[in-house]
């Protein structure tokens, strides 16, 4: 008990007073909401939390735990401080009051970390057998994280496995990787929305991909308007 106070009180002491933020909610589906906020501290381990009008849903599930990413420096190399928090009340339609839960070690982070960022991917066939015609499908990121992408494209993935991945996260040399379709859906127009995990992935090229989540995240919470 006197650790977890302990670890609390080193959380809040690197959170600064009207931080920026934000929030994800998950949702029942699997899906998820995120948004930015501002924060004010109270008495550790609670939070609250202010957002603009007509951001938060009026379904939404406060029964799930939620990760809130909080903005602890102006410097592009300063990590955001990551933690979870339960939802404990909504005093009114913009707020929401918070308890800290724990901080995400890096480790852990990077298994289900994504951010919303929009960039160009292009699947293609790791192999083609014999008489198979070669494709490739070229589409926009919807969310990334260092283990795998929700894309948009314009016609469906012809095959579920053995799938070269890459994503242009920077100019010089796209991230390359290997996965396989986790799901996809169906979209007006004949666009598709299919899920893509990671199965076969260089350290370094995950490691340059969460780099890139962390970055944008860091301009989507420097961009944050105050809302308090």
């Amino acid at each position: 008990m006197a650790e977890e106070q302990a670890e609390l009180q080193n959380i809040f002491a690197t959170i600064t007073a009207d931080a920026q933020a934000m929030l994800r909610l998950e949702q029942s589906d699997g899906g998820y909401i995120q948004m930015n906020c501002q924060l004010r501290r109270l008495d550790p381990p609670r939070l609250t939390l202010f957002f603009p009008p007509r951001r938060l849903p009026q379904d939404m599930d406060m029964s799930r735990p939620c990760l809130l990413s909080i903005n602890i420096g102006e410097g592009d190399d300063e990590e955001p401080l990551v933690v979870t928090v339960l939802i404990s009340s909504r005093p009114d339609p913009r707020t929401l009051e918070t308890t800290v839960q724990r901080r995400i070690d890096p480790a852990t982070l990077r298994s289900f970390f994504r951010v919303n960022i929009s960039l160009p991917i292009i699947l293609s066939p790791l192999h083609c057998e014999d008489g198979e015609e070669a494709w490739s499908l070229v589409g926009n990121t919807l969310d990334l994280s260092g283990s795998g992408a929700l894309a948009l494209f314009p016609a469906d993935c012809p095959a579920n496995e053995h799938i070269v991945i890459e994503i242009a996260i920077a100019a010089a040399k796209p991230a390359r990787c290997f996965g396989h379709v986790v799901f996809r859906r169906r979209l007006r127009g004949g666009r598709f929305q299919v899920a893509l995990n990671f199965d076969d992935i260089h350290h370094q090229t995950q490691s340059a991909i969460i780099a890139a989540c962390l970055n944008e995240q860091r301009r989507q919470l420097r961009e944050n308007v105050r809302t308090d």
